[in-house]
């Protein structure tokens, strides 16, 4: 087998040079949204930048700003009022997790419950 390498180096170096383009022309991207819809790890990276005290008009900079120093590319973008939307969401998951904690707690818990909401 050494022979026919030795025998062929354009072939090889076209070979290694094609599969260097190649990989070259492979790009990182980071898919904001999946068939229209925002995804769950995009919407919990937005609910983590808000914690950390990002601001709604500045999620979308901050994520392509992050994306472009790690060198991917930001397919699509987040507007302030989808960072709004999973806001909410996100506060109504935290409610519901909240009340499915106290459905699984002792009764003295519903009595807290019950005096606090009613």
């Amino acid at each position: 087998m050494a022979i026919c390498v030795t025998q062929f180096p354009d072939q090889k170096s076209h070979a290694t040079s094609t599969a260097a383009e190649k990989e070259r022309a492979i790009k990182n991207t980071f898919n904001i949204k999946d068939k229209g819809i925002i995804t769950d790890h995009v919407c919990q990276l937005v609910l983590k930048l808000i914690n950390n005290g990002v601001g709604t008009e500045h999620i979308d900079s901050v994520m392509d700003a992050v994306c472009k120093t790690l060198g991917v590319e930001m397919v699509e973008h987040v507007s302030s009022c989808s960072v709004g939307r999973i806001t909410i969401e996100g506060g109504v998951a935290g409610d519901l997790r909240i009340m499915e904690k106290m459905i699984d707690a002792s009764s003295k818990s519903w009595i807290i419950f019950s005096v606090l909401f009613n």
